[in-house]
């Protein structure tokens, strides 16, 4: 990319957003170089130019387009990790990994995204001996994962109990904070709720902001808090309905339900009937996407709401 056109790209929506150059750039670089780059003084390695977008919620899908050939091939490797761990094959996303960390010499960001993904493979491998039913193997591994992800945390990210308000987020750092080890951390949660609620556009909302609204209102049902877990329910699924993804519906909706139960349903009643509704909303979108646990709603209909379906099969 221009280095100018970039400057001012970056700088048209730091203002746009009222984000001062100190917040946008944190952990990255400093603030004089950060207005050396806005200005079109300095050449931006692509891995930052990418960071620094993402952090004013930019859709950045595109930019491999403005790679140079060295930029493209490393982008393209890093699709093979990826993919490979898409299809949960560990040695192949090993393979893959090993070839992207030699592609890049110490460049930060770069070693930080190596930490990700090593700790997904960590991940991979924890199932792997828990299906063999070795537990101490399994929880070496977790733990293993958790400092991996802690070591990519530290490059960029600050710590949970740094008093800096909102802090800026790209699709790296998100995946860093919801990466699940055991059990997803509040604060992490919280952190990418606010920001993204802030600053993502609708298209990078639908990725990844129904997903936190999911996990955000288990943790909150946990502590007893169910009207607030209702409302991150009822947000997430007006994001999904908005826009052209289903992803995370049908769960967000079953949820749903079973917190309306706990509050007050009563076979008949208004609520009662919303709890239906929410079911069979979720049960038919698990059955379009064939997936199992259609049953496990078809279950809950019967069972739980004892919901008779007069003239209809589920």
């Amino acid at each position: 990319m221009n280095r100018y056109r970039l400057g001012e790209l970056i700088r048209y929506y730091r203002k746009k957003q009222k984000v001062s150059q100190a917040d946008l750039c944190r952990k990255l670089c400093s603030v004089p170089t950060m207005s050396r780059i806005e200005n079109g003084e300095t050449d931006t390695p692509m891995m930052m130019a990418q960071t620094l977008l993402e952090r004013l919620g930019l859709n950045v899908n595109k930019f491999e387009l403005l790679l140079d050939g060295n930029d493209s091939k490393y982008f393209r490797q890093r699709d093979r990790v990826e993919e490979a761990l898409g299809k949960r094959d560990r040695v192949l996303a090993e393979k893959e990994l090993s070839i992207c960390a030699a592609m890049v010499d110490r460049e930060k960001l770069h070693r930080q995204y190596i930490k990700l993904q090593q700790a997904k493979i960590m991940l991979l491998k924890a199932e792997e001996w828990g299906r063999e039913g070795k537990e101490t193997e399994r929880q070496k591994s977790l733990q293993t994962a958790e400092e991996f992800l802690k070591e990519a945390s530290e490059f960029t990210i600050p710590p949970e109990n740094e008093e800096i308000g909102d802090i800026l987020l790209s699709k790296i750092e998100i995946e860093i904070l919801l990466t699940k080890v055991q059990k997803y951390h509040m604060e992490n949660l919280k952190r990418v709720h606010n920001y993204m609620k802030k600053h993502y556009s609708m298209e990078l909302k639908e990725e990844i902001y129904p997903m936190v609204q999911l996990e955000l209102a288990k943790l909150l049902c946990e502590e007893g808090k169910e009207e607030e877990a209702l409302r991150e329910l009822e947000d997430g699924i007006e994001v999904v309905g908005d826009g052209r993804s289903y992803r995370y519906c049908a769960e967000m909706h079953f949820l749903y339900a079973q917190i309306l139960m706990k509050i007050n349903a009563e076979p008949g009643n208004q609520i009662w009937e919303e709890c239906v509704n929410q079911c069979l909303q979720s049960y038919y979108l698990y059955q379009f996407d064939e997936d199992e646990k259609a049953r496990e709603v078809e279950k809950y209909l019967r069972e739980v709401l004892k919901w008779e379906c007069i003239g209809q099969e589920l």
